[in-house]
């Protein structure tokens, strides 16, 4: 069986890809709605996507489409809750730059107002990607919102 979900590797939908699918042969796509025509033209079996979020509300894409475009329904619903963290590759230099997911951005901008005024902040398309791009870049004053414990095996300060 092939699934698809919302990627990379380490995203929040791969983990719960991995807890629902545990057998099945699971496949990352960069945008919600690349998960859902996935589904739609029978590449996978089922594809997990986010819908809702306790902090924000609706993901916005997944609501879109779902509502004005697909022509699916849900055969489940999984809580995951969600705990973030702000990680950077370099302990010495203050943080310029946090990238993160959207969501993730939202859930964590307490925390960033109160201890990183002065950084700009840089939409990725994941959580996952986010770390790997700064990661990617350890000379550089970069940090990343991620899901606590998704550190993907990188050399993290």
């Amino acid at each position: 069986m092939q699934v698809a979900y919302l990627g990379p590797r380490g995203s929040f939908t791969h983990q719960v890809a991995q807890q629902v699918f545990p057998t099945a042969d699971l496949q990352a796509f960069e945008t919600i709605t690349e998960v859902i025509k996935a589904y739609e033209t029978g590449e996978v079996t089922y594809s997990v996507i986010p819908v809702e979020n306790s902090i924000e509300g609706s993901v916005h894409e997944t609501i879109d489409y779902l509502f004005h475009q697909a022509e699916i329904h849900a055969v489940a619903e999984i809580v995951q809750p969600i705990a973030q963290q702000l990680l950077a590759t370099s302990a010495d230099k203050a943080v310029e730059v946090i990238y993160s997911h959207p969501q993730a951005i939202a859930q964590g901008k307490k925390y960033i107002q109160e201890h990183f005024p002065q950084a700009r902040i840089e939409i990725t398309v994941s959580t996952a990607y986010a770390a790997r791009f700064v990661a990617e870049h350890p000379e550089q004053p970069f940090a990343a919102m991620l899901r606590k414990r998704q550190q993907l095996n990188m050399d993290w300060k």
